[in-house]
């Protein structure tokens, strides 16, 4: 804990909601690496099919394995080509994280 902050003792109610939340973030991870790793799976039968798009016997699709494009500023070339103008588009936000546990 860092000097400044504000802490208060936490009570059954809030030791039970943390309990449970923990216990749900745990099944949370088994579920997201098994969606991950059925995804994978379709991805890697389309990609050997030369695949795009997935559909049923009726035309729907099901699914689609899309290459997309974007642009983004590069920023960290823009750092050390033009500090100067990096600097005048900083800014600066804030934001609150929260954690379970010792950290």
């Amino acid at each position: 804990m860092g000097k400044e902050d504000k802490v208060i003792e936490g009570n059954k109610e809030i030791e039970s909601k943390l309990k449970k939340l923990c216990e749900l973030k745990s099944q949370l991870n088994v579920l997201e690496k098994e969606v991950k790793e059925l995804q994978d799976e379709i991805c890697s039968e389309m990609d050997a099919r030369e695949a795009e798009v997935v559909i049923d016997k009726n035309g729907e699709k099901l699914c689609s394995w899309i290459t997309t494009y974007s642009k983004r500023l590069d920023t960290t070339a823009l750092k050390q080509s033009s500090p100067d103008v990096y600097l005048n588009y900083l800014k600066e936000s804030a934001y609150k994280v929260f954690r379970v546990g010792a950290r």
